[in-house]
């Protein structure tokens, strides 16, 4: 994720399953401006691309 007019923090606000419980669509918030972004909920556990938490 670039990071754009000082969106560092983001809260997941909405994630939508199919049928058989599988994630398909993950949506995320900035804290700083609420722009919202779909993103794809696996790059979330790349550490390259996300840290967990407020740091």
């Amino acid at each position: 994720m670039i990071v754009e007019n000082r969106e560092k923090h983001f809260v997941i606000t909405q994630v939508e399953f199919d049928e058989q419980k599988n994630v398909i669509e993950c949506l995320i918030t900035a804290v700083i401006n609420n722009n919202e972004y779909l993103i794809n909920w696996r790059d979330l556990k790349q550490p390259t691309l996300w840290r967990f938490g407020w740091q």
